[in-house]
């Protein structure tokens, strides 16, 4: 018998072994920079003739990043490599898809980032949450029928 002590690392343990199997972590994009090709283009307003068009070759080699400081309308991601618009401290937008992105902020500086996107973490937690649920569900049926088994056997005054 499982005593109550025991639950909850019981519970850890299937929980952490459930999430190892689950992967929530990285999927997609290219992990190096230094090998995407293509870039992303700046416009400040809709009709913009002059966009800023950026390469990886823009970036200088050790930071990877570029000092813009104007405002941008939308960005359009073609290609490979993967950017991050800085707007200030707080705001950021990561350009990782190709397309059109709606930006309407000043923009301070543009970063090359890998292209990394991070798992939906949703489904293992909602997954542990059931796994520990249905565990002390288990653990309590289980329990329940010991006491009753116990409670049968135990000889009353009628019997002896």
């Amino acid at each position: 018998m499982i005593s109550k002590k025991h639950i909850l690392p019981l519970a850890v343990l299937i929980s952490l072994a459930f999430s190892k199997q689950t992967n929530a972590g990285v999927f997609g994009g290219q992990e190096n920079n230094q090998d995407c090709d293509g870039g992303i283009i700046l416009h400040s307003k809709i009709d913009d003739e002059n966009p800023v068009k950026l390469t990886k070759d823009d970036f200088p080699k050790d930071k990877k990043i570029y000092k813009l400081n104007q405002y941008v309308e939308f960005g359009r991601h073609e290609g490979t490599c993967c950017y991050k618009l800085i707007v200030n401290k707080n705001y950021k937008l990561d350009v990782m898809d190709s397309g059109d992105h709606e930006v309407k902020r000043v923009v301070k500086r543009v970063a090359m980032i890998d292209c990394v996107k991070t798992g939906n973490i949703v489904v293992p937690v909602v997954a542990t949450s059931f796994a520990i649920i249905l565990i002390a569900t288990i653990v309590i049926l289980l329990r329940r029928r010991y006491q009753h088994r116990k409670a049968l056997s135990v000889p009353t005054e009628e019997t002896s």
